[in-house]
């Protein structure tokens, strides 16, 4: 979906009961993207130069997460290491 918007990407994600996972830190925007409405938004948060070593350090992050833990309905913050993890239920 190269070239889509933010919207028809959400939505072809969602359509496919698929967890998106992204570089592009505009689908952080829990107002825009209600975590509750998707099968899951994980952005990886990176360095602005980061390498290709560290962008696989947090695919190891978010994979190792999904052994215990799931993502529909929730939004991840991804950083090497560590994920901050946003819950609907938690914010009401």
């Amino acid at each position: 979906m190269s070239g889509a918007s933010d919207e028809d990407v959400i939505q072809g994600s969602h359509a496919e009961s698929r967890c998106l996972v992204t570089l592009d830190l505009d689908f952080a925007n829990r107002l825009r993207f209600k975590p509750a409405n998707y099968s899951g938004i994980a952005v990886i948060r990176l360095s602005g130069r980061a390498s290709y070593a560290e962008l696989m350090a947090a695919v190891r992050t978010f994979a190792k997460a999904l052994e215990s833990e799931t993502i529909a309905g929730k939004l991840w913050i991804i950083e090497i290491g560590r994920i901050r993890i946003y819950c609907p239920e938690a914010e009401s």
